[in-house]
């Protein structure tokens, strides 16, 4: 579990950087991100019901790609606001598909050193 400090939580926040962040996508996930004046990274996770009907596929989703962030925490730059949705290609693909996915889209964005 992530601690509160590293969760987005405010629906005002989600908008911002659904708004105003640059975005990129693979197969199973879509990242957005958005500069923040904070000296640590925050991060949102979202899943529709569109892209994983079931709420076990969703739960699953998101405790696999939590869990590849609170590993990775300490390698990405802080001072970002993150978003990582889920899409309708994570509903079969493997956890270590998703997990590779994330940390390559993440790298895509130049936030890893």
């Amino acid at each position: 579990m992530l601690p509160a400090s590293f969760r987005l939580t405010q629906e005002k926040d989600f908008a911002l950087i659904y708004k105003k962040g640059r975005r990129v996508q693979g197969r199973s996930l879509r990242i957005i991100v958005a500069r923040s004046n904070q000296n640590v990274n925050r991060f949102g996770f979202v899943v529709s019901k569109k892209d994983l009907p079931l709420s076990t596929q969703r739960n699953r989703l998101k405790r696999i790609l939590r869990d590849e962030v609170r590993v990775h925490i300490k390698a990405i730059k802080a001072g970002h606001d993150i978003v990582i949705q889920g899409r309708g290609g994570a509903k079969h693909a493997p956890p270590s598909e998703i997990r590779a996915e994330l940390i390559q889209l993440i790298r895509r964005l130049g936030l890893i050193t």
